[in-house]
C-alpha cells in the first residue's frame, strides 16, 4: 500500500530543477537542512555511545 501523494512527490523531486512546480522539493531540502544543522546525532547512536562509556569499553 502506498500513500496517494507518493507518485507526485517522486515525480517532482526527480524532475527538479526543470519541473514547473518545486514547492515540495523546497520544503524537503529546508527540512533536511534543519535536521542536519540541529541534530548532533541520531538518538540510538547517543544511547549506545553512553552505554559504551558507562561500561568502560572505551
Amino acid at each position: 500500500m502506498q500513500a496517494p501523494w507518493v507518485d507526485d512527490f517522486i515525480h517532482e523531486i526527480t524532475s527538479f530543477p526543470s519541473a514547473k512546480f518545486d514547492d515540495q522539493v523546497d520544503a524537503m531540502s529546508q527540512g533536511l537542512t534543519y535536521l542536519r544543522e540541529h541534530l548532533d546525532e541520531p538518538g540510538i547512536i547517543t544511547f549506545y555511545r553512553r552505554e559504551v562509556e558507562r561500561l568502560g569499553l572505551v
